[in-house]
């Protein structure tokens, strides 16, 4: 009844159970006390299993879960119902409790279930009456909520720019806040009265003074301090929409709460500026410098950043998300929980960037380098980073979940627990990598080099390893169900408790 375990067992389906099992093997109640499916209200009476309760009886407790399932928009976007079977009732007379099991089937494309977008549970009194699937269809959208960890910017009207001083306003402060920050204590304090500024479209004002060393809080749209000398000089919480600091000096500058959106920095030199909660949104920053800057909380979407230097400069939760960034330097720089959601980073460098907890879902950065970087806890799902170099990065904990990472490196770099599956990484190095209990389940690694990689207790089901290089990698305890080794060398590799022991 267990079923058959001979080599195509083996081969195919192991670890699990063989495909001819008998499920009534598995049933451990006596044939007395097996029955067929309940209808969840039986009254039950159990005899000399207490001593303080010889008889014990009661009745079930009367109650039905609903369980729908909601397909993903590409599988048809279907909301519908799975057909529930209460089948195990199992009474703990030590605890004193009771655990109801119902069981549902429903088909699936693959083993990750990809064609569900989610799945929705009710439960209702047993005699109530059925409710119709479009009114739990109802609840469960209204229920459904999206959250972002980030507020989002509303587009800015073509010829109303005063709303999207409002909104950037809002944003900086909402940040700051939900950061445990006192707009008055960063000097955010005066931000809110910008927004009652007359509109962004109105003749510029006649070119300010130089002579002083601090415009902190002024209305400073539209002017032009190109190629000036401003070093040091106080821009905090002045309103710099559209502003030319094309090649200005700009070092050890303050701009803290400033708002510097589409303002022109191309060229500048800002080494050691302060930008704290600054906004840069559509802002061009290409070929400028912002060495040992302070950019705590910056927000910079849609950033126009080519060529520009970051090193060493401090933003930690910065947003960069849809910036271009390409062939971009952030050497050294310290950047958690910054976000480059869908950022441009081609050939960009992040060599010892602290980058804990960063985002890059759907970033693309090809050629990219993080060599020795921190990237523990990082989201990179979706993204594209082939040919990139995460050579001896900090990577435990870090989500890849579907990442283009053809011909990328990962040379000695440590992605104990990791999440990559459903990656492509062909021809990409793990060699001297750490994936101790790392996820690669069905991830593409044809050609792959794991030479003297420790994948100890990895899950590579499903994977696609032909031709990979696996000489001398320790594989011991590796999940390998399913999994394509084709060709892939194996000489001096550790197998033991996994299914290539079985083979020899």
């Amino acid at each position: 009844m267990a079923g058959t375990f001979d080599d195509a067992w083996v081969e195919q389906t192991w670890p699990y159970l063989p495909s001819d099992t008998n499920w009534a093997h598995e049933q451990h109640a006596p044939r007395a006390q097996q029955l067929p499916y309940l209808r969840g209200d039986e009254p039950f009476e159990i005899r000399g299993m207490d001593a303080q309760n010889p008889v014990f009886e009661g009745f079930l407790p009367g109650v039905k879960p609903r369980a729908f399932v909601q397909k993903a928009s590409d599988s048809g976007g279907d909301f519908f119902e799975i057909r529930l079977h209460l089948d195990t009732a199992h009474f703990d007379m030590e605890e004193k409790r009771l655990d109801l099991v119902w069981r549902g089937l429903v088909p699936v494309v693959d083993e990750e279930a990809s064609d569900i977008a989610a799945w929705y549970v009710e439960t209702a009194d047993l005699t109530a009456p059925k409710e119709p699937v479009a009114d739990v269809e109802g609840r469960f959208l209204a229920k459904h909520v999206r959250f972002e960890v980030w507020p989002a910017l509303p587009e800015t009207p073509a010829n109303d720019k005063a709303d999207e001083t409002d909104t950037v306003g809002e944003v900086v402060r909402s940040t700051q806040v939900g950061h445990g920050l006192n707009p008055s204590d960063t000097g955010m304090e005066g931000l809110v009265d910008i927004t009652e500024d007359p509109p962004l479209h109105r003749e510029p004002e006649a070119p300010v003074s130089l002579e002083s060393t601090s415009f902190e809080g002024q209305d400073l749209r539209g002017q032009n301090f190109a190629n000036l000398d401003l070093k040091k000089r106080s821009f905090a919480r002045a309103n710099l929409t559209g502003v030319s600091f094309r090649k200005a000096n700009l070092d050890e500058c303050d701009f803290t709460g400033a708002i510097l959106s589409e303002a022109d920095l191309s060229g500048c030199s800002a080494v050691g500026a302060i930008f704290l909660y600054a906004d840069l949104t559509r802002a061009d920053v290409r070929r400028s410098r912002f060495d040992n800057a302070h950019m705590d909380g910056v927000v910079a979407s849609h950033l126009k950043g080519q060529n520009a230097s970051f090193r060493g400069a401090k933003a930690e939760r910065a947003r960069f998300v849809e910036a271009r960034l390409n062939s971009s330097c952030f050497d050294g720089a310290r950047l958690p929980s910054a976000d480059f959601t869908r950022a441009v980073l081609d050939k960009a460098s992040f060599q010892g960037c602290h980058l804990q907890s960063a985002r890059f879902y759907d970033a693309r950065g090809v050629s990219a380098v993080f060599k020795k970087g921190d990237l523990t806890d990082v989201r990179a799902d979706g993204a594209t980073l082939s040919g990139c170099s995460f050579a001896l990065a900090k990577a435990a904990q870090s989500t890849w979940e579907g990442a283009v990472l053809d011909r990328a490196t990962f040379l000695g770099a440590q992605l104990n627990k990791a999440g990559l599956g459903n990656v492509s990484g062909t021809a990409t190095v793990f060699s001297g990598a750490d994936l101790t209990s790392a996820v690669l389940d069905a991830a593409k690694l044809e050609g792959a080099s794991f030479l003297k990689a420790n994948l100890m207790e990895a899950s590579l089901e499903g994977a696609n390893l032909t031709k990979a290089d696996l000489r001398a990698a320790n594989l011991h305890g590796a999940a390998l169900w399913r999994t394509n080794l084709r060709g892939a060398q194996l000489e001096l590799a550790i197998t033991t408790a996994t299914k290539l022991e079985r083979r020899k």
